[in-house]
């Protein structure tokens, strides 16, 4: 792709591995039914190429960011918190009725581990994961061949961030009843966010084996082949998950940043196209449809699509920041300025968006905005090329 390290690329696959688990954008639960929650967005640059300049020289970016997303089965999703789960008025939740009554249980047979196996999924559906996990590791102690306790104790570990339990927790699931798909599901999830891909595309193998009709276990090993740099087996594990789900905009999402990757605008184009026919209100497939068309020189289909995700998403800087950088590339320079602007505001962390509104300061003669800029595009890091612009374009302004 043309576009230096500049443009937007609004994933909604990416690259969240546990780390990022407090404030990551992505979701994914771990299957107690094969139920795979969509995955939200995360940003990545693309490349991008400013118009030639008038009055103040502007290089292109020597080395443009390659595309390289982080395909990975996104993290947990968050765990129901207040008000699920909490009684208003003096009513009871529905997870408390069942908590009540597999207290009650207990209370009539002590040594009944699938009582305690079902009160620690209804306190996890409250989102009290302790408890949960006290209940399991109860119902393991009178049940220890009960599989299903280790693959949910797995689960709250997991949503706890202890990956390592929670692998533990699936393997011995695994070893009890090796004919359920879930934990193995459950354990390629956790091996791939951590950054065991092998090991995590094994797993999504063996639950597909067990369950082909699974479309989760298809869409996630996709995104491990893609993390893995292999597009191609990727769009084969998607296009096997959308022909099992066809309304799951998120897999034609992905697909098209595949098509994307390998240099395919036209298919990229029509797969973000199905999804925002699925979804119209899916501001992903709107940006990255913007950035297909930008790389395409269709500039106006680029502008219109960065404008809808600004509508749907007015406090998302990644729009702004998208379709300035294309005012820049046409020449709109006021538009361009108010663009990066707002972009910057809503989120100042944008070192190449301070390089662009410097420069457009420059060519506007208004030094001391531009010299501000250029200093804030230095002070929060730029690669080392675009540095040397930077700092070539301040010496400039200095003379």
């Amino acid at each position: 792709m043309r576009r230096a390290a500049w443009r937007l690329m609004a994933l909604a696959l990416a690259a969240v591995m546990l780390a990022g688990l407090n404030g990551c954008t992505q979701s994914e639960e771990p299957a107690t039914n094969g139920a795979r929650p969509s995955p939200a967005a995360v940003s990545l640059a693309l490349t991008a190429s400013p118009p030639a300049p008038t009055a103040v020289s502007l290089p292109p970016a020597a080395t443009p960011l390659e595309p390289t997303p982080g395909f990975l089965p996104p993290a947990p999703s968050p765990m129901p918190g207040p008000p699920f789960g909490i009684a208003r008025d003096g009513q009871q939740t529905e997870q408390d009725r069942k908590v009540e009554a597999y207290s009650q249980a207990i209370a009539l047979n002590p040594s009944d581990g699938a009582a305690y196996l079902n009160r620690g999924m209804a306190y996890y559906e409250k989102g009290d994961l302790e408890r949960a996990i006290a209940d399991y590791d109860r119902a393991i102690v009178l049940s220890p061949k009960l599989a299903s306790a280790h693959n949910q104790r797995g689960i709250a570990y997991w949503h706890k961030g202890d990956l390592e339990q929670a692998i533990a927790d699936y393997g011995r699931a695994i070893a009890l009843d090796p004919l359920q798909p879930q934990p193995y599901y459950n354990r390629g999830n956790a091996y791939a966010s951590r950054g065991g891909l092998e090991q995590a595309i094994d797993d999504y193998s063996q639950a597909i084996l067990l369950d082909p009709r699974n479309p989760d276990a298809y869409f996630n090993r996709g995104l491990a082949y893609a993390q893995k740099g292999d597009p191609d087996r990727a769009i084969n594990d998607w296009n096997r998950s959308i022909a099992l789900d066809p309304g799951d905009a998120q897999a034609f999402l992905n697909r098209g940043l595949a098509y994307h990757q390998k240099g395919d605008l036209r298919q990229a184009i029509a797969e973000y196209g199905m999804a925002i026919f699925l979804d119209p209100q899916f501001v992903d497939a709107y940006q990255n449809r913007g950035n297909a068309y930008a790389d395409k020189g269709e500039t106006d289909q680029a502008i219109a699509d960065y404008t809808q995700a600004i509508v749907l998403d007015p406090q998302g800087a990644e729009g702004y920041f998208n379709r300035g950088i294309t005012y820049v590339e046409t020449g709109q320079y006021d538009q361009a300025l108010a663009d990066l602007s707002m972009g910057l505001d809503l989120d100042p962390r944008y070192a190449t968006a301070f390089y662009l509104r410097g420069w457009l300061h420059a060519q506007a003669g208004e030094q001391e905005k531009a010299t501000a800029d250029l200093e804030k595009a230095l002070e929060l890091g730029l690669n080392p090329e675009l540095r040397a612009e930077v700092e070539a374009l301040l010496g400039n302004l200095g003379q």
